[in-house]
């Protein structure tokens, strides 16, 4: 799956999958939410477990 491109909802559905999903449906901008608030201040700080 690395060596292709894909669209979002199956970037969303694999999220899901992996159960990312209701942190996902928190993040105010989904999928194009930054993971660092020190790229993007609207960004999300990831746990120890998350990263």
């Amino acid at each position: 799956m690395f060596d292709r491109e894909c669209g979002e909802g199956t970037v969303v559905k694999l999220l899901e999958e992996s159960g990312f999903g209701e942190k996902l449906s928190r993040l105010g901008s989904g999928i194009k939410t930054g993971i660092h608030k020190d790229f993007d201040t609207e960004g999300f700080e990831p746990s120890g477990r998350e990263g």
